[in-house]
This record gives structure tokens, sequence and C-alpha cells, in this order.
């Protein structure tokens, strides 16, 4: 059994990552801390809500910005307040299926309310620091605006306000910050970690503008650092799931593909096999079908 989880997903492995968690569901039946870069938060958020990560799987795959997460996805200027209220009105939509919270539910309500002790680690632009939003700290934010502040960066909007505080998604620096793992009173828990090392298969974009071979470039050097960063983390209990990251929209054939890839590897983990061989061996038998 797992007493943490700490997870980073950006982008379309986001999937990978529900793929993961649904191999370790049963070691994952009584976490409380669960602690988030990037996307992952919406996999809490859904957790919160009281869903399963197969029930997450469906309703993300009617969510067409889940893919969108990963710096420098699009850099044409667009509405970012637009953009947020779009997001934050499919996030209330979701509450409202079953009403357990509202679109006012706090931090602090949350972990009374569910016993899931959500930690969202972002980047603070007025401490200039790495912050983690959650009951302890922040106990009077409320669950919506801390997954906002998860989702900015070049290609979503570059920062989310909060009162007096500016934050954004932290894509700088360390791209797997573990040192913001959450823990009670210093004691030693029993963390899963989960990462991914990715690649970008961007083979099926046509250079529709000026700007597409920049942000590709952009995407390409964020995922480059993400690997480097990951393949040197030394740690008991880390997943790392070879994926890759797609630019294009995603069917839900491709969406179930990418978790059933999640679920694989979590599984060879488990066993003791190598996730990267079984990857390579995947796109092989991928590129051979055409």
């Amino acid at each position: 059994m797992y007493d943490s989880v700490f997870m980073s997903s950006f982008g379309s492995n986001i999937y990978e990552t529900l793929g993961g968690l649904e191999t370790n569901k049963e070691q994952l039946k009584n976490t409380v801390i669960w602690n988030s870069v990037g996307s992952a938060s919406l996999i809490i958020f859904f957790k919160i809500l009281g869903f399963t990560f197969s029930q997450t799987l469906e309703y993300l795959k009617s969510f067409e910005l889940s893919h969108t997460f990963v710096n420098g996805y699009f850099i044409i200027p667009e509405d970012q307040d637009s953009k947020i209220q779009y997001i934050r009105d499919w996030l209330i939509e979701k509450i409202e299926i079953n009403n357990l919270i509202s679109k006012e539910t706090t931090l602090g309500e949350i972990f009374k309310l569910t016993n899931i002790f959500p930690n969202f680690i972002v980047w603070s632009r007025t401490e200039r620091k790495l912050t983690s939003l959650n009951p302890k700290f922040f106990p009077d934010i409320t669950l919506i605006d801390s997954i906002l502040s998860t989702f900015s960066c070049i290609g979503t909007f570059v920062e989310f306000k909060i009162k007096h505080d500016i934050f954004s998604s932290y894509f700088c620096g360390d791209f797997y910050p573990i040192t913001e793992n959450f823990s009670v009173n210093k004691k030693q828990l029993n963390t899963m970690y989960i990462a991914h090392h990715s690649e970008y298969f961007f083979d099926d974009i046509i250079e529709d503008s000026p700007f597409s071979y920049i942000e590709n470039e952009v995407m390409k050097q964020f995922i480059d650092c993400n690997n480097s960063r990951v393949k040197n983390v030394n740690l008991d209990n880390i997943l790392i799931l070879y994926d890759d990251i797609y630019k294009n929209s995603l069917t839900d054939v491709k969406k179930d593909f990418c978790f059933e890839n999640g679920k694989h590897q979590a599984q060879n983990f488990i066993d003791g096999f190598s996730n990267y061989d079984y990857y390579k061996l995947k796109k092989l038998e991928i590129k051979n079908q055409k």
C-alpha cells in the first residue's frame, strides 16, 4: 500500500498516467496524499469527485484540451480569459454531476470531506519560488482555482491570479521537483512516483503557419529537458512510463491505446520487466503494421 503518490503529466501522456494508476488501484485504495505537477491535477480532481481511473478516462475523452497542456503547444495570441472561463465551466459541469462539492469548495474543506490531501505544485511569480497549493498552506483557495493554476504555460494562459498571488505551472528548472513531495511531520512515507520519458510525435502535422516550427521546437526542448531530469532521478518505487507526445487532437481509439500502454508498463514495473524495451517493441510493431 502507498501512503502517497507523486505524479507529473503534460500533454497527451496524462492517459498513460491514468493507465499506470489503474494497474496500481488496489495499492492506492487508501492513499491520502496526492502530489501533482502539470495536468496530473485533473486526475486528482476526478479522484476527489469519487470517480475511478477508468471513469476519469471517459470524462477526459470529452475534454478536447487535455493534450494541449504542454509548454509551447500554441504560441499565437488568444483570448486567455475566454480559455480560462471555458476550462472553469467544464470543471464546474463535472462537479455538478454528483454535487458532492460546489465550485466554491476550498482545499481545506476537500480534505475534511474526502480525506484526500491534494498537493498541487506550481510556480509562484509573486514569491518567485516553488509553491504547494494544499489544505495545510492554502486552505482557503478553492479546488477549481488550484487546478486552473496548474495549466498555465505557453499555449494555454501564461499565468493565473488568485487574490494577491500570481501562479504559473512549473515548466522551468527542475521538471520533476520531488523536493515538494508533501510529508506529514517529516515522516518517511511509502510514495509511488510516476514520471514520463516521452518522445515527440509530430509526423502527422502539416506546417500550416509560420509559428508551427517554433511551437514544435519549444515543445521538443521542453520534452528533452524533462527526459534528462527523469533519467537522473534515483528513487525507490519510481514508475517511468515511456510514451509519445502527440500535438494533434487524439481519437478515442488513440486515447484508449495510451491508457493501455500505461497499464501494461505499470505491470511490467511490478513484474520487473523493462518498460523501455516494451515501448521500443511496441513502436516497431506499429511501424510494421503500416
